[in-house]
């Protein structure tokens, strides 16, 4: 495992070099995405709170990639988290459901965080309690990431009541992206050019429509190659729908929205890294 950080290595990078010691599970797309919305805090004084511990191994990623300023504020209802906790991290015992846990924690452990990345149970009304009780206590130009959004029923219970929440919050919001499994919400201010829109990336081709109507046809019409799939020791891998063998991300700028079209067709896996798994629930 990756032990000098005098390197920043990116997410990706941290995560393959993982053979042993706590145990990591995380999405490779989700940690793309992270190295775009989250690399402007490395070596910054920045406070990320994670809920969902488990075996403790994101914990070492978050202090090995945003570097020796960083914080982390681990939430579990497993006590046996309290294992992973050192003068860099902190951990509290929160229930991601429960509001008032919420308030607790803001007043009580920190009252705000620049980035939140959601973890924990996956379920849609945790999520969703986990959007909106945090969102006031994110820092300007703070990031919130919701993790494992897999499966139609977080349609209804997750994405439309959240979309409807960011959709009221005004001027505070200043970005929405869409990856599979995986929602980033920025708050403003964040700069222009810090903004995440792979249609203003050099070389990028563009295909603009001025109508909804004309998006379906357009993204139909897009060219998709061929990419050989990984090896992997351990993975879960997600069989593509027709749309994620096509798209990447969605991205919601403040003037325009962004679909972002895969070059080849992605490969979306979770590949254990690590040897020391906790098991749970123990609480």
């Amino acid at each position: 495992m990756r032990t000098d950080v005098s390197h920043s290595p990116t997410f990706p990078e941290y995560v393959e070099s993982v053979t042993s010691g706590r145990g990591i599970w995380k999405w490779n797309n989700a940690l793309v995405a992270y190295d775009r919305h989250m690399s402007r805090f490395k070596q910054q004084p920045v406070k990320l709170g994670e809920v969902g511990v488990w075996s403790g191994g994101s914990l070492l990623m978050w202090h090995a990639v945003l570097g020796a300023q960083c914080h982390v504020y681990g939430m579990d209802i497993a006590k046996n988290a309290f294992q992973f906790q050192d003068k860099n991290t902190t951990i509290s015992m929160v229930d991601q459901g429960d509001p008032a846990a919420w308030a607790s924690f803001f007043q009580k452990v920190t009252p705000t965080l620049d980035v939140l990345v959601d973890d924990g149970a996956h379920a849609s009304v945790t999520m969703l309690t986990t959007s909106t009780s945090a969102w006031p206590h994110l820092s300007p130009g703070g990031v919130l990431a919701i993790e494992d959004i897999n499966g139609a029923y977080h349609l209804d219970g997750f994405l439309l009541p959240v979309a409807k929440f960011y959709g009221g919050q005004g001027t505070t919001v200043a970005s929405i992206h869409m990856y599979p499994l995986v929602l980033i919400a920025e708050k403003a201010p964040v700069p222009v050019v810090l903004l995440v829109d792979p249609s203003a990336a050099p070389g990028a081709v563009v295909k603009r429509v001025a109508q909804w109507s004309e998006v379906a046809a357009a993204i139909a019409a897009a060219p998709v190659g061929c990419a050989a799939t990984n090896t992997a020791q351990c993975t879960y891998s997600l069989v593509n729908s027709g749309q994620q063998d096509k798209i990447t991300a969605v991205h919601v700028l403040p003037s325009k929205l962004v679909v972002e079209i895969a070059a080849s067709k992605p490969v979306i896996q979770a590949v254990r890294h690590g040897t020391e798994w906790v098991s749970y629930p123990k609480r």
